[in-house]
């Protein structure tokens, strides 16, 4: 099918099923669907089989089927073409490292190297002139000279990652400039020309939409992106980039845009266990200020650091009252709350994850209104997978050419 038409149809199947993918559990948001097979289900899973689920669009897939039919509908609106890695390329680049000439990988990564080689493949030749936006250290342009002779302009608003990468650059001998550069603020006509090669991998929301505006404004040849944190850099209502996308009426919160990139699949075991104490001990002062308060309202708390977690739970309800101007007496039961929170946490999250059954949907309709805008705009586009999830969960790639 057409872009437009996988645009149309998965904007459609998202509007009709939207209460199963809008309430926030962990907010205290009433699940607004009724499906006691599958309510049951959910709450006989085990922590272990939860976690898995939550790592793996498949294995949600495959859960969600016997229940909701339409879970085949959204797999197959979001299957994309797949770039199929070279079998070397976990462990050498594609050109260069294979001949033992090229070292643009020193200081990068394993991971990050290996996202880059993907990336780097599924281009093909970037050309001769090209611009690396929001591009840190400079490794993604490293990686393009050493396979393709590119000279690149990588654009990065921190002064150290700029002077770490013209550091690699000079002991590497690679003709590369990087450039202190707030993209979302200052002209870009000295970098973007016709003959320009925009690219950027995993920039964030924002940053990446500017990124196309104004490759588009400059008409550069080509324009290949791998998007990222769709909610950050911009407004709390999504604003669709497509024409298309305006008259949809699919309307998406910066909550709901966050969604859209949940995936723990590459996640370190100890980031998912401070993020799964962090919201029990979340609901469970959450659960005591309710008794406080007497509102029976979810009460929303600013973004916390994870040292407190070191600390008792007790302190770290003080410290949120104190964030929301509450008084906890001496001789509350903290204990009790705690165990609620717990108990709290296990009910939600496995409600959630009805949530994150639309977060793969909710991204490639994101994708797909990038693409059309490109297509509006008279490029000729691709959206395809350039990596396995296991290797990064953001692994589309829009290629548009003009």
């Amino acid at each position: 099918m057409s872009h437009l038409q996988r645009f149309q149809q998965l904007g459609a199947l998202l509007s009709e099923e939207a209460h199963f993918w809008r309430p926030v559990p962990f907010k205290g948001e009433p699940r607004q669907w009724q499906h006691p097979a599958l309510h049951d289900a959910l709450q006989a899973l085990s922590d272990e089989q939860v976690d898995l689920l939550q790592g793996c669009d498949q294995q949600l897939q495959d859960f969600f089927s016997p229940f909701l039919p339409f879970t085949a509908e959204l797999q197959h609106l979001c299957a994309l073409e797949r770039h199929q890695l070279p079998l070397h390329s976990a462990v050498t680049a594609l050109h260069g490292d294979a001949a033992g000439a090229s070292r643009w990988h020193v200081g990068v990564p394993g991971r990050k190297a290996d996202q880059i080689r993907a990336f780097g493949t599924a281009l093909g030749d970037a050309g001769q002139q090209v611009v690396e936006w929001c591009g840190g250290k400079g490794h993604l342009g490293r990686y393009l000279h050493a396979c393709y002779g590119s000279r690149v302009d990588t654009l990065e608003i921190d002064s150290t990652l700029v002077r770490e990468g013209e550091e690699l650059a000079r002991k590497l001998d690679y003709p590369q400039s990087l450039h202190e550069c707030d993209v979302l603020a200052e002209p870009s006509a000295v970098w973007l020309k016709p003959e320009t090669h925009l690219l950027g991998l995993h920039a964030c929301g924002g940053l990446h939409v500017t990124m196309l505006e104004k490759g588009v404004d400059a008409g550069t040849c080509r324009i290949s992106l791998s998007p990222c944190c769709y909610h950050l850099y911009g407004p709390e209502q999504y604003q669709p980039m497509s024409g298309s996308g305006r008259v949809t009426g699919l309307h998406l919160t910066r909550e709901e845009l966050r969604n859209a990139v949940r995936q723990t699949e590459t996640a370190p075991a100890r980031q998912r266990r401070q993020r799964a104490q962090m919201q029990s001990w979340r609901l469970g002062f959450d659960a005591l200020q309710q008794q406080i308060t007497g509102t029976g309202q979810y009460m929303p708390v600013p973004s916390l650091p994870t040292r407190l977690l070191k600390g008792s739970f007790e302190a770290f309800c003080r410290h949120c009252a104190e964030l929301k101007g509450l008084s906890l007496a001496e001789n509350l039961d903290f204990f009790r709350f705690e165990r609620e929170g717990l108990a709290l946490f296990r009910q939600r999250s496995r409600e959630d994850l009805v949530r994150m059954l639309f977060r793969r949907p909710l991204e490639v309709w994101l994708a797909l209104d990038r693409v059309l805008f490109l297509e509006e705009n008279g490029y000729q586009c691709r959206l395809l997978q350039f990596c396995p999830p296991a290797l990064t969960p953001r692994n589309l790639l829009l290629d548009a050419h003009r």
